[in-house]
């Protein structure tokens, strides 16, 4: 999230469904109060992206190149995903 200003990142939670409310010392929140609601956004945003989400996995090593990075894993395998960045 280190690209995008404040009011990027509110408007990309906006656009994908989360209503998000100021408090007073301007801090955000989800309207229902609920960290599960920014928590499914981004678990469906990652599905309809084609992220794999992958648990109880060792990593080894990361190698990153100008247009991938390669994951090394612990049972000897590998995994090289693109380096993109897709804004919606």
């Amino acid at each position: 999230m280190s690209r995008f200003q404040p009011r990027d990142t509110v408007d990309w939670f906006e656009r994908h469904g989360v209503r998000l409310k100021t408090e007073a010392d301007g801090r955000m929140f989800p309207v229902t109060d609920d960290s599960e609601t920014i928590v499914d956004c981004l678990t469906r945003s990652a599905r309809a992206a084609g992220v794999e989400v992958l648990t109880g996995v060792a990593v080894q090593a990361v190698e990153a190149s100008e247009s991938r990075f390669t994951i090394q894993l612990k049972e000897n395998k590998r995994i090289v995903c693109d380096r993109k960045f897709w804004p919606d």
